[in-house]
């Protein structure tokens, strides 16, 4: 709960349940009975290596276990402030985790949660830029320093991450291509398959950890937390989504070696496809309703299939229990001869706009935390950019129209 969890929302009997469970301090977790003369050593050390939490009043026994009942620290203005002021004071690069300061009951007494995510600039340096240290699970010394050989790792892992979250997404963008070749031949729809499904235009969203490289969870667990991913599609009635109805009996989903997959229909449009990996990448690509006279597609729902495929997303990775930074991509596909309306306003609309290019995208990163706290304001931003590609400025009363159909 406390890896995924708003950390606004979380409270001191949060800990206090987390605490009872007894996790001992590992490689993400640690306690301190006070503030320690070295915090930036263990914040550093998180950040450098997978992320963690750090309880600040909670004292630990022998065996390195959360000591009960709680106790805390004595609650004062500023503690928030302080360990900001510890990290831009110690470490570089410096970096921004979550910090909350939470109070018990009477209020004389606080815990201060810090949540860091694995970062995206490590190496992290403490003493004056001079040392770096990773976390290694090992209770005797939970800090190591590194040797330049990791340095130079760290530096290639930036560039591997960017590798392969190229193959990731490339992977599922075939199989895309492929499934849908399948659709098409399939003698239950082919039937009713227009020539314009290639070039139907489609809004495709990938979201996928800053550094895919451990494998957060397998196959079957992936199938078997499908309630969990399911949002409700407004746009569709308030069906789930995702579904899937297509070479498969299974609802849930499709096993392949490295996730599960998605498949449904879209009458008259062409195929949706989910495809949920292991590494925690999620990628959907959506056929948009499109006049097939008139060329027309209705600005609208691209709002609500990107708020729909983003808070899938989340819920994705809180069934991963992973809270770390993820990286988004929105792309709008197959754009040439297409004209967009918004009929948010009262039809007839005489304005209509088009993109001079067949595909536009807009990129983010964002904690997991920030997207579920966020939301509206991180699509707000994202779907923003992506519209000036079609000559269109969205602002925030066009959408919150949106938003409150959702």
């Amino acid at each position: 709960m406390l890896s995924t969890k708003p950390i606004s929302e979380v409270t001191w009997d949060d800990i206090e349940e987390f605490c009872q469970e007894q996790h001992s301090e590992s490689a993400n977790v640690e306690y301190k009975e006070n503030f320690p003369k070295n915090l930036e050593k263990t914040l550093s050390a998180m950040a450098n290596t997978i992320g963690g939490i750090v309880l600040i009043g909670v004292k630990e026994t022998n065996e390195s276990k959360p000591e009960l009942p709680l106790v805390g620290i004595n609650f004062e203005r500023g503690l928030k402030e302080k360990v900001q002021q510890i990290i831009l004071d110690n470490i570089t690069p410096p970096f921004q985790p979550e910090v909350e300061v939470i109070k018990n009951q009477t209020g004389d007494k606080a815990i201060v949660f810090i949540r860091i995510p694995q970062s995206k600039v490590k190496p992290h340096a403490i003493n004056r830029n001079t040392l770096v240290y990773r976390r290694t699970g090992n209770i005797s010394t939970p800090e190591e320093l590194v040797s330049i050989d990791v340095i130079c790792k760290y530096l290639d892992e930036q560039q591997d991450s960017i590798k392969q979250k190229e193959n990731l997404y490339s992977q599922s963008t075939k199989r895309y291509i492929n499934y849908l070749e399948q659709y098409k031949k399939a003698p239950e729809y082919s039937s009713s398959i227009t020539p314009e499904i290639d070039t139907n235009a489609f809004v495709r969203v990938f979201c996928c950890p800053s550094f895919p490289f451990d494998k957060l969870t397998t196959p079957p667990e992936l199938r078997s937390a499908f309630e969990k991913i399911q949002v409700s599609d407004p746009y569709q009635g308030g069906i789930k989504f995702p579904q899937s109805h297509f070479l498969t009996n299974d609802q849930r989903g499709m096993l392949v070696k490295d996730g599960t997959i998605f498949l449904n229909p879209i009458r008259d449009r062409g195929l949706s496809y989910c495809d949920l990996n292991i590494y925690g990448s999620s990628f959907v690509q959506y056929p948009l309703g499109e006049n097939p006279q008139s060329k027309t597609v209705r600005l609208s729902e691209v709002l609500v299939r990107t708020y729909v495929f983003l808070s899938s997303a989340i819920s994705f990775y809180k069934s991963l229990e992973y809270w770390g930074t993820v990286d988004i991509k929105i792309m709008l596909g197959n754009l040439y001869n297409k004209r967009f309306f918004p009929d948010w306003y009262q039809w007839p609309y005489e304005n209509y706009f088009c993109s001079p290019d067949n595909e536009a995208t807009c990129e983010a990163s964002h904690s997991v935390s920030e997207l579920s706290t966020q939301l509206k304001e991180i699509h707000f931003s994202l779907v923003r950019s992506l519209l000036w590609s079609i000559d269109f400025e969205l602002d925030q009363g066009m959408i919150e129209t949106v938003w409150k159909k959702l």
